[in-house]
Order: C-alpha cells, then structure tokens, then sequence
C-alpha cells in the first residue's frame, strides 16, 4: 500500500459555530487525489483562554503533526476582521488533540505570535518556525516590531525550547519587520526558511522576499546571527521585477511565493513564482 499524503488548509467559511461567519482550518492523511473522505478534518482552534477560535488557520504539517494560528477576532482599524493577538498551537493529525505552543513572552498581552512551519528531525524532535510581534501600545492598530523565530518542541515531554529570534538581515534594518512562513532542514542538519520582510517607514516601500539559512550551536540552540539572501524576482515575460514580493514555501533549492510587477499604468499585476536557488 502507498504511503499516505498529508495536507494542511483553509477549506471555507463555516457559520455553524459560535459566530458568524468562522473561518476553520483542516487536516488531510490520504490518497493524494484528496478521495480519503475519511481523511478529513475539521480544525477549530482554542485560544489560551480554551475558548473556540473564530478563525483558525492551519499552516503547516510535518511528521503527524501540524502547527497554525486561531483566535477570536474581533473587528479592528488594521483588517477589518481579524485581531493583533493570535493564539499558535500544534495539532496531532491523527487525534485532534492540540498544544499550545509555550514561548518565553507569552505573559506579554501586546506580543503576538504565528506558527507557519514545522519540521520533523527525527524521533520525537520537532522545529517550529513563524513570526513574532509587539503592539507597542494598547489599542494600537497595527504591529510595530516583528521577527522571524524558531523553537524547538519536545513531543514526548511536551517541552518547548532554544526560542530564538531573527530580525530582518541580522538588525541591517531597524524599520523592517520580518517574518519566516515555512522551514525546510537540509541534510547537513541546516534550516532554510522562506521569509517575507515588509517596511514600516511612512513610504511602506520594501516588500522583500528572502531565504533565510540557521545553523546550531554547540550548545543545540540556534545560532542568532542567520544568513539572509534576498530573492530578486524577475517576470519570464518581460523581465518585469518584481517591487513587493514573499518567499511562502521552501523544499530543497526551490521557493514559490507571490509577486508583485508594475504594469506600466501605475498598477501592479500579481502573480505566483517559482524561483531556483
């Protein structure tokens, strides 16, 4: 028999929850062309407070396990829907059940956090890469600090450990903010993590899509100072570049994301990329 496929989403709107509308995330184990219906799983996540989240979504599944973001939302200045504050877990595929993922600020009401990839090393070791941001004031409506982060989960302790955080080029810019949106380990034990960077000076005029390589240290952390490559992303057509671009997946030296070309009337045409490292 062919090993099993899993997957991770967004499937719809679901407005038979506790508002209207929720959105929810699912789990897949299956037949690749998605026929396992018995493969299929509803996700709603729990806040840290155990109340049901009105939104979930589920980023990322690797070695029976899956990470993503739920909370309840409330309408602000920024979205329109969602809120700034997001509660991250880990979802065992097989079971439903869910974790909270434990980081070192998670006391901090104005830090938030995401959790966009999860790689299984090996046993019961687990790495789990997203952003993390700071609303500097209460009632603010937007994030004014954020990096990309790593954490590494115990599965069998339930441990959380080695959190580390990456600004955007190793702090070569204050007014960025930066965020990891899936990991890939290479075979030399390294994490790549595509990143997106977007600027917070009054022009908002970077939009950066990188890849992001962090190595251990001889302690079994992470090591703080990361090598960033930013992505120059070109149209095939055109050679249009690219002016705000995100790096959103990574599997060996091949990345996708989303790209933003200037179309010659003061627009701007979006369309995906694969590129090549």
């Amino acid at each position: 028999m062919a090993s099993a496929a899993q997957a991770v989403g967004l499937p719809s709107l679901c407005p038979a929850v506790s508002r209207n509308p929720a959105i929810v995330g699912f789990t897949y184990t299956g037949a690749v062309d998605g026929s396992t219906q018995s493969g299929w799983r509803k996700v709603q996540g729990r806040t840290q407070a155990g109340s049901k989240g009105t939104y979930t979504f589920v980023h990322s599944v690797d070695g029976g396990l899956a990470v993503g973001n739920t909370d309840n939302a409330d309408v602000d200045g920024l979205t329109g829907y969602f809120s700034l504050s997001s509660t991250a877990f880990i979802v065992d595929v097989a079971t439903g059940d869910q974790t909270p993922i434990r980081f070192p600020d998670d006391r901090n009401p104005l830090v938030t956090h995401t959790a966009y990839g999860i790689w299984a090393n090996g046993g019961d070791s687990y790495t789990i890469a997203g952003g993390s941001g700071e609303v500097l004031h209460s009632g603010s409506d937007h994030v004014d600090l954020g990096s990309g982060y790593l954490i590494d989960y115990d599965a069998l302790t339930g441990r959380f450990s080695n959190y580390t955080t990456f600004a955007y080029r190793n702090r070569d810019r204050t007014d960025v903010i930066s965020h990891f949106e899936g990991i890939y380990r290479t075979p030399q034990g390294h994490y790549r993590l595509p990143a997106t960077a977007v600027a917070l000076n009054a022009r908002g005029d970077v939009g950066v899509a990188s890849v992001v390589t962090v190595k251990r240290n001889r302690q079994g952390g992470f090591r703080e100072q990361a090598r960033w490559e930013d992505l120059t992303i070109t149209r095939s057509r055109g050679g249009a570049q690219s002016v705000l671009s995100t790096a959103n997946s990574l599997y060996g030296d091949a990345v996708v994301g989303f790209a933003n070309y200037p179309d010659g009337n003061r627009g701007l045409t979006p369309l995906d990329f694969v590129a090549q490292l």
